[in-house]
């Protein structure tokens, strides 16, 4: 009954301020059964008036009945479009009830029951205040979570923002390494078709250098071949000037034609040198043998030296021909035309020195 009583009377709250209204309760219905079965017990043994139990009750009931009638004529004065409406719910039949029971007992119990109520309303508003503190505790409790599932969401939020640019930095990471490919792929095929103009080049370059060397083989032959022909007239050439030296030293020559003075035969070494023995012989007059042979020997002197200039300037230009003949055979073979004049006129010369140094 208490517990029906709590059911309907007591706000749903925790366990702990639950279970001490429950307490109070059960106190002030315990207190309400000693004092039914005490006046009981009286009106059974202890009295010799015949009332039947319960009969303080209705007489405060009835008490009360006036007392309410009154209550509700002032109520129904000040509220007179509305009609009483008798209360017909369980909550308010108990409650009903208890007060009837409550105002049927004794003052001295009645004001008992009065300072009861009021340690248990005051234990009952500290219940409320500490209840009151647990909710605030609670609700304290409650937003601390709250903002911890808060900062939760936000962690939350800002590692999925982290995810999508760490995917963002793998697609272009990814992008990167294709584009990378794709460009390795034509830096390949760049390499390809350097490598295949480098063979290209290399197998051109082959063919070109077998050509030239053939060409330059011929060139080559042809040039040693003047210079053969060449050193054959260096050679001729200084046979020729060995064969005069030594002549004019012993004082005669191949080709001297001898002319008596006096005398005395003189040998003469040639018609240049037979040309300035008749100067010098019509001249001059030869008085003495020494003086003859004087400057006779100066002649010679003379002769020696102007024919050794024609030899070294003979040497000199059999070089430059022979140079002049290389360079027009090189021009050949690299294709120029131009210089074709210029092998007929140093082979002129050439005939023509031969000539003069066989002379």
């Amino acid at each position: 009954m208490v517990e029906l009583y709590a059911a309907f009377t007591v706000l749903s709250m925790d366990n702990g301020t639950r279970d001490a209204i429950v307490i109070t309760l059960a106190g002030i219905l315990s207190h309400l059964v000693w004092y039914v079965v005490k006046h009981s017990w009286k009106a059974c043994f202890g009295s010799s008036e015949t009332q039947t139990p319960h009969s303080d009750v209705r007489n405060s009931k009835l008490d009360n009945g006036e007392r309410e009638s009154e209550a509700t004529a002032s109520k129904l004065k000040h509220n007179e479009p509305s009609k009483a409406v008798p209360n017909t719910s369980p909550r308010e039949k108990l409650r009903s009830a208890l007060h009837e029971f409550i105002n049927g007992l004794p003052e001295l119990e009645r004001s008992e029951l009065r300072n009861v109520g009021r340690e248990n309303k005051r234990q009952l508003e500290d219940l409320f205040k500490e209840r009151d503190d647990a909710l605030k505790q609670r609700d304290q409790y409650s937003k601390n979570y709250d903002d911890a599932c808060k900062d939760r969401d936000d962690a939350r939020k800002q590692r999925d923002e982290a995810y999508t640019d760490r995917d963002d930095a793998r697609k272009q990471l990814d992008q990167a390494y294709r584009d990378r490919d794709s460009a390795l792929q034509q830096l390949d095929g760049a390499h390809k078709i350097q490598d295949d103009l480098r063979e290209s080049k290399l197998e051109a370059a082959e063919n070109y250098k077998a050509m030239s060397d053939n060409l330059w083989d011929k060139t080559e032959r042809k040039i040693y071949q003047s210079k053969q022909r060449y050193d054959e007239r260096l050679r001729k050439a200084m046979d020729q000037t060995a064969a005069i030296k030594a002549a004019s030293l012993e004082g005669k020559c191949a080709n001297c034609s001898g002319i008596r003075i006096g005398d005395r035969s003189i040998t003469t070494g040639g018609s240049y040198l037979t040309a300035a023995l008749y100067k010098v012989m019509n001249t001059a007059e030869i008085s003495q043998d020494e003086e003859v042979y004087e400057n006779l020997q100066q002649l010679r002197d003379k002769a020696r030296q102007e024919i050794g200039a024609v030899v070294d300037r003979s040497y000199g230009l059999y070089s430059l021909m022979l140079t002049l003949d290389g360079n027009v055979e090189r021009n050949n073979t690299l294709g120029v035309k131009g210089f074709q004049g210029l092998t007929e006129f140093t082979d002129y010369i050439g005939a023509a020195l031969d000539h003069l140094v066989e002379r």
